[in-house]
C-alpha cells in the first residue's frame, strides 16, 4: 500500500517521539530525561514489577542461590493463582534503569521481574491483585509491559557469555530459571501449542 506525503510524515514524527528501546527492554536506559515517548500499553499478557526481587544481604553464594529459589518458588505459586504464566525471569543486572538501590543496604539492589501470563484477561486479574500489596516488606508496584519477545529483551552476548559490559549492560542479564520449574514451564508451553492448533483447526 502506497502512502500520501501527508501520511509518510506523520509515521516519521511518530517514529521520532517514541521510544524503540521503552518498547523493546520496556524499561530505559535514560529514565525521566529520555527526550522520547514511552508508550505504556493500556493492557498487556506481560506484567512489570519494577523492584521486585531482594536478594540476600552477604553471606554464601549457596545461600543466595537458595533465596532466590524460595523467591522464585514462592511467587510463582502466587502467580498461579491468577492463570497460566508462560515467562517469569528476573534481572540480574546492575544498571539503574533496570534496578533500584537500597538506601539502608549498601549494594544491595532490587531487581525488576517480569511475568507473561496466557491471556491479558489473566495479566488483568494478577496486575489488580498484586498492586499495592506487601511482599518481603516492599510495596508490589506492577503495571503492564509492552515486551512480547523476551529474547529481543535479552543480552545475546550474555548468552553466549561473552559480554563485557557486565551487569551495567543496557540489555538484560537475566538471572537462571530454577530447575524446578522447568517442568511447569513445559507443560505451559504444551498447553499453549494445544490451544494454538485447537484455533487452528476451528478456522
Amino acid at each position: 500500500m502506497f502512502l500520501t506525503v501527508s501520511a509518510t510524515k506523520s509515521c516519521t514524527e511518530n517514529e521520532k517521539i517514541t521510544c524503540t528501546f521503552y518498547l523493546k527492554v520496556g524499561v530505559c536506559r535514560n529514565g525521566n530525561n529520555c527526550r522520547r515517548l514511552h508508550l505504556k500499553p493500556e493492557i498487556s499478557k506481560t506484567l512489570l514489577l519494577r523492584h521486585f526481587y531482594v536478594p540476600p544481604c552477604g553471606g554464601e553464594a549457596s545461600d543466595a542461590s537458595e533465596h532466590y529459589e524460595h523467591f522464585y518458588e514462592d511467587v510463582l505459586n502466587e502467580l498461579s493463582k491468577f492463570g497460566e504464566v508462560e515467562k517469569f525471569v528476573v534481572c540480574d543486572n546492575a544498571a539503574f534503569h533496570m534496578v533500584m538501590y537500597s538506601t539502608k543496604q549498601k549494594n544491595q539492589k532490587f531487581g525488576n521481574v517480569f511475568v507473561k501470563f496466557a491471556t491479558e484477561r489473566q495479566a488483568e486479574k494478577a496486575l489488580f491483585n498484586l498492586h499495592g500489596r506487601y511482599y518481603a516488606g516492599q510495596i508490589v508496584k506492577a503495571e503492564y509491559s509492552p515486551v512480547t519477545n523476551f529474547e529481543d529483551v535479552s543480552c545475546r552476548q550474555f548468552d553466549e557469555y561473552t559480554c563485557n559490559r557486565g551487569g551495567y549492560c543496557s540489555f538484560v542479564h537475566w538471572k537462571p530459571v530454577p530447575l524446578f520449574a522447568h517442568k511447569y514451564f513445559r507443560q505451559t508451553k504444551r498447553r499453549a501449542t494445544l490451544r494454538y492448533s485447537l484455533k487452528y483447526l476451528d478456522y
